[in-house]
């Protein structure tokens, strides 16, 4: 085994005498087994921070990856629907993996009403059995109440 960097000709930029690297063809984290050593190591960071990136992140590449269940670099499969939604009444969403399957999950909302000195919190009802259902609290002669409604999915 040569443990000599190999110098020679980019593909890339097309410089001579440069040390090469090992450029996977089709990035790894989606599955790519076909390297080459043709390609200097400014290129090869550069593809790997302006192409490969795009490539491996993008939503058809995630959705297929999640399909196949082929796990990346950090050795996780992704979530192809990462991210907030907003359902049709207005509330944050995201969906969670949970034993291989989506789950929809409210995402908590907090609405201060100073003038009456309450807020509410709307919390998802798989949250509901960590929350506080129902306070009341005065302080510095002010009362406020909060009241925790559970959203069904």
């Amino acid at each position: 085994m040569n443990l000599t960097p190999q110098t020679g000709r980019c593909i890339i930029c097309r410089r001579d005498n440069v040390v090469l690297s090992d450029e996977h063809i089709i990035p790894k984290s989606l599955g790519g087994v076909s390297h080459c050593y043709q390609i200097c190591k400014d290129c090869n960071s550069i593809l790997g921070n302006h192409v490969d990136v795009g490539l491996v992140e993008s939503p058809l590449s995630r959705l297929q990856r999640y399909a196949i269940k082929l796990k990346g670099q950090s050795n996780t499969i992704p979530n192809p629907f990462d991210g907030t939604y907003t359902d049709d009444n207005g509330n944050k969403m995201r969906l969670e993996l949970i034993d291989g399957k989506f789950v929809p999950h409210l995402i908590p909302e907090v609405n201060v009403d100073a003038a009456a000195g309450t807020f509410s919190v709307a919390i998802d009802v798989s949250d509901e059995k960590n929350s506080i259902q129902s306070s009341t609290k005065t302080q510095r002669g002010m009362v406020s109440s909060c009241k925790v409604a559970a959203s069904n999915r």
